[in-house]
């Protein structure tokens, strides 16, 4: 691709591309983009560079793919590219065409380049990461009054070699493979909300996996991973209402956290959730997918009124359930030591407010494990409900 006094960049067989530094301040150059890419990756930025690998002694980085450059781009483009790389904290050195890219994969222009970059006034690059293993454990109860469960959750590894299947209750080092937690909460009765949410949990089991190795000699962008495999099942739920009747309309809600080395993927839809922990900050991820939730959002109800509305279980978006198309919520959290993650379904809700949640957190004291924790919401749920299923996997981050 390049071959000049400050760099030789080229791309391999295996569709990666090689960059070696040397020349004027080749170390400085070198360490300034690699921590850079990083820093970008754990804010959640889709549209530069992944560093795959790297080799300080001989000033290599090992970097994904990001497509073909752009023989023009007007300024206005241009500008609103480098205006949204810097929404991120970083500012480009050389916010010129020759450093933006199109990845047909992606569907957008990308930025490269990152040597003579810095980060926006404020930022810092936490270049290390402070964590190095999650702790978890998930758990899902019927209830007293329902005659079966149509909640279901999954824990399992992939990497490039493949699929692990884990307990549900346990500890991994990161830095063995990728970790993905999932819960679906079947929209049941007559339509047979229990066989949807097994369905989802084990076709997402099996093409998350698959998708991952097909990336392979390129980094997998695990949110457009995330998203074709939602779409690809809910046409299958879709699919499989429309060929038998006593299936029609049937569906689930779905919350997914994928925790890579750098951050906590999610991909959700319904009205399950995802909340995150930190410090003294109870924070819940995701929004519901109803009116309701939406008005109690924005002010307009508070909590109370939205637990009691009359619609507050009627939702605009679930995989399947005849919905034409779905528009999952996506984001990306870099995770601290010591976080806290809790992914549910609306049954443990009914029996816990928001300040009982953040009570239950705040609560906790050094030693205190996931499976106690767990076991502690579930119990306060069904004592103080128990009229839906309920099903909840906490994540300790350690």
């Amino acid at each position: 691709m390049k071959d000049s006094p400050r760099a030789q960049v080229r791309i391999g067989y295996d569709g990666k591309v090689y960059k070696t530094y040397r020349g004027r301040l080749a170390e400085e150059r070198f360490h300034t983009e690699l921590t850079l890419l990083r820093f970008l990756e754990r804010r959640g930025c889709q549209f530069t560079p992944r560093v795959l690998d790297s080799n300080e002694e001989e000033l290599l980085l090992v970097m994904s793919n990001c497509g073909q450059p752009v023989t023009s781009l007007t300024q206005e483009k241009m500008d609103a590219l480098f205006d949204e790389l810097e929404s991120y904290g970083v500012r480009h050195g050389d916010q010129a065409a020759r450093n933006v890219t199109y990845d047909p994969n992606r569907g957008r222009f990308c930025i490269i380049d990152f040597e003579f970059a810095r980060l926006v006034d404020g930022q810092e690059a936490h270049s290390k990461r402070t964590w190095t293993s999650l702790r978890w454990s998930g758990v899902t109860d019927k209830g007293p009054f329902r005659r079966r469960n149509d909640d279901t959750f999954q824990v399992f590894m992939v990497d490039q070699r493949g699929f692990q299947q884990l307990p549900d209750v346990g500890e991994a080092n990161i830095d063995d493979g990728d970790i993905v937690f999932l819960v679906s909460d079947g929209m049941g009765g007559a339509t047979s909300g229990d066989l949807a949410s097994q369905l989802i949990t084990g076709r997402l089991r099996e093409l998350i996996p698959q998708m991952y190795q097909q990336a392979g000699n390129q980094y997998p962008d695990r949110l457009a991973v995330l998203t074709e495999c939602f779409e690809d099942v809910h046409r299958k739920v879709n699919g499989l209402g429309d060929k038998k009747a006593h299936l029609k309309g049937m569906g689930a809600t779905v919350t997914l956290c994928w925790f890579t080395q750098e951050n906590a993927y999610f991909c959700h839809v319904g009205d399950t959730r995802l909340y995150q922990y930190r410090e003294t900050e109870l924070k819940q991820l995701t929004r519901d997918h109803s009116r309701v939730w939406e008005a109690y959002h924005r002010g307009e109800l508070n909590e109370r009124e939205c637990r009691t509305h009359p619609r507050r279980s009627v939702l605009n978006q679930a995989m399947g359930a005849a919905i034409q198309t779905i528009e999952p919520q996506l984001g990306a959290e870099p995770p601290n030591r010591n976080d806290w993650y809790l992914l549910c379904s609306d049954g443990l809700i009914g029996g816990l407010w928001h300040k009982h949640l953040v009570s239950a957190f705040e609560g906790i004291e050094p030693g205190t494990t996931p499976d106690a924790l767990t076991k502690s919401l579930l119990e306060q749920s069904l004592k103080a409900d128990g009229r839906d299923n309920i099903t909840l996997v906490t994540v300790q981050v350690v």
